[in-house]
């Protein structure tokens, strides 16, 4: 809160704003958005809404009133807002998710290199290249592995990315038993919720061509890759939470005014 309240003070210098969005990982507790609210309210007497980063992605589609996101990073979830209900398909965490985030294609990956290890499986590109991933030789390396954790591993889907750009056909499976999880997320989101059959695409795995694609074709729905950052949702949001019209230029303006140096 106080993190923010600097920003905020330095941003409008004395201005008193119609509304301020918090949009925040993990702030899904009603005592931590009160808690945003109440604080942020008395500093700067202005409409408050805080919710988690959900909400931003959400707006950042055609039409944040009907929408629906899918984040794909760490972890990975569906979202879909239908006017002032949103519904969630997916996200319970590493520990009962599925399939479907980087963490899981991480590791998938780490998996096979380690049954390749014990002879249970041949070895390929794949083996070799998490084997040089975790510095050579996987059982002298193991305790990386637990000692770095979840992120560790989610950061090791870029390694099964590359084993897959190269033709490694176990790379490519785990990419596509992957998105296909992710894929039977977005038809129930579609077929529960009537969500639109377009979703703003979040996390940094997307940069990958191939899963996108996959995602794609398995389950007919479009995944628009943002341009802008979830910033941009998060004024939209200030602007819903104010009643305030979206002006038709409002894109362009935020665009020409993300891009300009700041001193």
């Amino acid at each position: 809160i106080e993190v923010l309240s600097a920003g905020l003070e330095q941003l409008l210098r004395g201005k008193t704003p119609d509304a301020v969005f918090a949009g925040i990982g993990g702030v899904s507790l009603e005592k931590y958005q009160k808690a945003i609210k109440e604080s942020l309210g008395e500093r700067f007497h202005a409409l408050i809404g805080a919710d988690t980063d959900a909400a931003n992605v959400l707006s950042m589609g055609a039409d944040p009133d009907n929408s629906m996101a899918i984040i794909c990073g760490t972890g990975s979830c569906v979202f879909v807002r239908k006017g002032a209900e949103r519904y969630r398909v997916g996200g319970w965490g590493y520990l009962l998710d599925q399939a479907g985030s980087a963490y899981d294609v991480g590791k998938d990956g780490l998996r096979r290199a380690l049954a390749a290890e014990d002879g249970l499986e041949k070895p390929t590109l794949l083996t070799e290249k998490i084997t040089q991933a975790l510095g050579g030789g996987i059982f002298a390396n193991i305790g990386t592995v637990y000692k770095n954790g979840r992120p560790f591993i989610a950061d090791l889907a870029r390694v099964v990315v590359d084993a897959a750009n190269q033709g490694d056909e176990e790379a490519v499976e785990i990419l596509r038993q992957n998105a296909q999880r992710l894929a039977t997320l977005l038809e129930k989101a579609v077929e529960r919720y009537a969500a639109p059959r377009q979703a703003v695409a979040a996390g940094s795995f997307w940069k990958a061509d191939m899963f996108r694609a996959m995602v794609q074709e398995l389950s007919g729905v479009e995944l628009l890759i943002p341009e802008l950052p979830p910033i941009y949702g998060a004024c939209i949001e200030a602007m819903r939470l104010a009643q305030l019209p979206i002006p038709e230029n409002f894109y362009e303006n935020f665009v020409t005014s993300y891009r300009r140096p700041v001193c």
